[in-house]
């Protein structure tokens, strides 16, 4: 199956014959919901609790269980949820409607889930190097302006809870291509 020409095909094939995908020659670029974007900084940090079941719990940057087990209520929205379209649960929803707001880029600078998952993963970075933090986060090496930009960035003084931070805050760790 890897050998045939239709698996080596590149996911980039239609978009310039086929900008808006009317052949569905390609998937179409989706941001992660917060459920599984959450899910995946606690995973990536190396924090994430997989036992299965039990009780909800409020979700806190404390709580590591899968989003899942988060407390949704009624009439008490989470915030975090909320923030990244998490529908309303006093009312029925067919389909979650998908929103791109500024409010959700700051959640990753403000947000104490974020500063901890960040506060964690820069401790794997540092043992691991940036070149295995690139292949862990997007699954590609680092390109050279990120290499330098980073040489930059430690030497002025940044830590790596901060540069994770901003990978994690980056578009490509938000959407699946």
């Amino acid at each position: 199956i890897m050998l045939s020409k239709t698996y080596q095909r590149s996911s980039d094939g239609g978009s310039v014959s086929d900008s808006g995908n009317r052949l569905w020659a390609r998937q179409n670029r989706r941001r992660l919901a917060a459920e599984p974007l959450r899910d995946a900084m606690l995973a990536y940090s190396g924090r994430l609790d997989q036992s299965l079941g039990g009780a909800s719990e409020d979700l806190t940057a404390k709580m590591q269980r899968r989003t899942i087990y988060a407390k949704v209520g009624r009439f008490d929205a989470n915030e975090t949820l909320s923030l990244f379209d998490h529908p309303n649960a006093a009312v029925t929803c067919e389909q979650r409607v998908i929103t791109n707001v500024p409010l959700q880029k700051l959640f990753f600078l403000n947000s104490e889930i974020v500063a901890a998952e960040a506060a964690a993963l820069g401790k794997r970075m540092e043992k691991v190097g940036l070149e295995n933090s690139y292949q862990l986060l997007f699954q590609r090496a680092p390109s050279e302006t990120e290499v330098t930009a980073a040489r930059q960035f430690f030497n002025d003084g940044g830590s790596w809870a901060q540069y994770a931070q901003v990978l994690l805050s980056t578009n490509e760790f938000a959407y699946v291509d």
